[in-house]
């Protein structure tokens, strides 16, 4: 059976402008979470504009091309416009090997897609906080469905502002090896609030 990848694309953007959007700005809204554990210093998060995109599986270009990337936070945004251009978007593989397949990548956003607004909505329900197994992620939060990876907040001039913000999405238990890095802690959360 051949695929229709526009189509697809189109069908897939337009179920995360609805819940995946609104529960996603609810998030940006809030200011920062505070995540507290039982065996580790508090993990405060915030939620940036620019990284909609990347977490439900689609990179943003000025393109139709996709030879020159737009600011990711522009997405967010435009996704809801009524002149939004699909062929813009595509199945996001800035952070992963140039070589993975097209198939690799539709998988990998289709995932996103059917998880982002429980997540996103449902970020009380998270059970634990793991050592990344991933080397471009420091820590996980999340639970036996999913796992949010959180990397380091940076200012312009690249230093640490002590703060984490979404790097990832996957649709798998917070204690699989896959996430969590083996020899490491898992840290129960005991509470979630903002400030």
């Amino acid at each position: 059976m051949v695929v229709n990848l526009s189509a697809e694309k189109r069908e897939w953007i337009r179920s995360i402008a609805g819940d995946a959007r609104t529960a996603y700005g609810r998030l940006m809204r809030s200011g920062v979470l505070v995540v507290s554990c039982d065996n580790r210093d508090d993990i405060e998060i915030i939620f940036p504009k620019a990284k909609f995109a990347h977490l439900c599986g689609f990179d943003y270009y000025w393109d139709a091309g996709k030879h020159r990337l737009a600011p990711q936070e522009l997405f967010y945004d435009d996704v809801v416009s009524g002149d939004f251009t699909y062929a813009r978007a595509d199945y996001s593989h800035r952070y992963s090997d140039r070589n993975v397949t097209i198939q690799k990548r539709r998988e990998r956003t289709r995932t996103k897609v059917t998880i982002a607004a429980e997540v996103f909505s449902g970020l009380d329900t998270a059970t634990h906080v793991v050592e990344s197994a991933k080397s471009d992620i420091i820590i996980f939060m999340g639970q036996t469905m999913w796992s949010l990876g959180l990397g380091h907040q940076r200012m312009h001039d690249g230093e640490e502002t002590g703060r984490y913000i979404p790097s990832s999405l996957i649709n798998d238990s917070i204690l699989s090896t896959r996430v969590h890095r083996g020899g490491t802690s898992v840290s129960a959360i005991t509470s979630l609030h903002w400030k």
